[in-house]
């Protein structure tokens, strides 16, 4: 490129070996020079009236974990379809359009920024079909996933899974080959199916091995980290999740290296240890976005720390997003945490909104997103902790002895053993309380 720029090379020119520049930083990991390197590229496609090259630099990047970059990529698809449109453009093929529109519907549901997230999806996965072109699919696939938060839509996950893996193999997208067996183990941990989580999780750690893509290792060393931790191998968990975090950090991934802090948290959580947190966790969380999942595990990670007048300060502003149905998942992250504050605080109020949230997945091993994050165990317990917290308490027995259940079939040896305490308290207060015969 340096060579290349001593001979004063036209606009089009430069811009076509800055998308290929690009593309290669994306494979290495670096996506924030890979951002910088499509927004120059589209600037020149932009003088030089090359619509095709400005659509091209837009697509370079897929996932966008940081909003930041997901802004960013977004921008550059609307410049590119504008383009598109302007009287005397080259014209394009449907695939690229469709590409693109696709790409941006993915960014807005990761963003949070689609109005109609579910609405928007749906649209940009049938116009991907039938477009048949490989690459639009797989962005719409994802943002499809991205928005499917009921429990029946396990059948459909799957689906979507395996397309995402057919496709992705078959045109060279490991990546998304990888995401779609996530989604799988995630399906299977819903099901409390141990069997086929392992199986997928063995899938994506022989696509790591075999690619060595460092946005493939670092999904699987994810995936490795949330198993073991459901094991109640918590040793090799924090080693796991430490090495994925050392890799986003080589990565450029600041929201991917965030990751790592928040699952120490989560580890910290249930060991009731805030010695779990890493040094410097404050200002990992600090410098991400404001969102609300960054803000409830802030607000989490206080109150683990001992700092309950802050995290209850903090949690006055968040509680009433447990008013809110679910819209993706991410939302399942908000409510997750959340539920943790909620007993903490004993609010009565909140946790009938977060029972009436928990409640569709009582039979549920697992949440969307567990995969790759961490599985939380049988959804019953959340229901049950809650009913216990509004003084439900029979309805409060029947949850835990039905998460106790999912979470043997789950071989969840630290959640298991927090539902029997859970199950020991409130037979307990039950017995004090004068109810309930059979509290033995």
């Amino acid at each position: 490129l340096n060579a290349l720029d001593r001979l004063g090379p036209p606009p089009d020119e430069r811009a076509a070996l800055l998308v290929e520049l690009a593309r290669a930083e994306v494979a290495a990991g670096e996506v924030r020079h890979a951002v910088a390197h499509c927004e120059e590229a589209a600037g020149l496609a932009a003088l030089a009236g090359r619509a095709d090259l400005l659509a091209a630099a837009a697509l370079v990047i897929g996932g966008a974990g940081d909003p930041a970059v997901g802004r960013k990529v977004a921008a550059l698809c609307d410049r590119a379809l504008a383009a598109l449109e302007e009287p005397g453009a080259v014209p394009s093929p449907e695939a690229v359009r469709a590409r693109l529109v696709a790409r941006r519907t993915y960014l807005d549901v990761e963003t949070g920024r689609a109005e109609d997230a579910a609405r928007a999806s749906d649209l940009a996965l049938r116009r991907a079909e039938e477009c048949g072109d490989p690459l639009a699919l797989l962005d719409a696939v994802q943002a499809r996933a991205a928005v499917l938060v009921h429990p029946d839509d396990a059948v459909e996950r799957r689906r979507l899974g395996d397309l995402a893996i057919r496709t992705g193999l078959r045109s060279g997208r490991p990546v998304a080959a990888v995401r779609g067996h996530l989604w799988r183990v995630d399906a299977a941990y819903q099901a409390a199916d141990l069997a086929a989580a392992d199986e997928g999780a063995a899938a994506i750690g022989e696509l790591a091995a075999a690619t060595r893509l460092p946005g493939a290792r670092w999904y699987h060393l994810r995936a490795a980290a949330a198993r073991a931790a459901l094991a109640g191998r918590l040793e090799e968990a924090r080693a796991l999740s430490g090495e994925a975090g050392d890799l986003a950090r080589r990565m450029e991934d600041r929201v991917a290296a965030a990751v790592t802090v928040m699952f120490a948290g989560v580890l910290g959580v249930v060991r009731g240890d805030p010695g779990e947190l890493p040094r410097g966790h404050r200002d990992v969380l600090a410098a991400l976005p404001r969102t609300p999942l960054t803000e409830a595990a802030r607000c989490l990670f206080l109150h683990l720390e001992g700092d309950r007048d802050e995290a209850r300060s903090h949690y006055e502003h968040l509680r009433s997003s447990l008013r809110q149905p679910v819209t993706g998942v991410r939302s399942l992250g908000v409510l997750q945490y959340l539920t943790e504050l909620v007993e903490a605080f004993d609010d009565a109020e909140a946790a009938g909104w977060a029972y009436a949230l928990w409640t569709p997945w009582r039979e549920a091993g697992g949440l969307p997103g567990a995969a790759e994050s961490m599985c939380g165990g049988a959804a019953a317990r959340a229901a049950g902790r809650m009913a216990a917290v509004m003084g439900r308490l029979d309805d409060a027995v029947a949850a835990l002895r039905a998460a106790a259940e999912v979470n043997l079939r789950l071989d969840a040896r630290p959640w298991l053993a927090h539902t029997w305490a859970d199950l020991a308290r409130v037979l307990l207060r039950r017995c004090r309380e004068g109810g309930g015969a059979d509290d033995r």
